[in-house]
């Protein structure tokens, strides 16, 4: 599991998410020693013990919320385009930093990887 790194996906937007310092190079979801780290550049970033996953499922990226970083009670979205994500659901909730600094708790992550089959599988592993 040590080293496995899944891109986020990114859409339309992804020249406006690079100028903000939030695009493809540094954005991520990572499997390195049994802990997931997600993060969108200085938006969002998190880390998770494997072991506090629950489940793992596909996912519509909820449209309303539109594209970034978006959350509300423990539920949050980080995404550069819409489409399929990976839905995670943690316990216990995970401990993020959005804009760096406002701690947030995570229960469930919706997130946009290139390949959320292979980010899912790897999770499961």
């Amino acid at each position: 599991m040590t080293g496995e790194r899944f891109p986020i996906r990114f859409g339309f937007l992804r020249a406006l998410f690079t100028l903000l310092g939030s695009g493809p190079s540094r954005s991520e979801v990572s499997l390195e020693d049994s802990e997931l780290h997600v993060r969108m550049g200085w938006m969002f970033s998190m880390r998770a013990p494997v072991d506090s996953i629950r489940h793992t499922t596909h996912s519509k990226a909820r449209w309303w919320l539109g594209i970034g970083v978006h959350g509300l009670f423990g539920h949050w979205q980080i995404n550069g385009a819409l489409g399929s994500v990976a839905t995670l659901d943690i316990a216990p909730p995970a401990r993020a930093k959005l804009l760096t600094v406002i701690p947030v708790k995570v229960r469930r992550l919706h997130v946009s990887v290139e390949d959320p089959d292979a980010m899912i599988a790897a999770v499961e592993r």
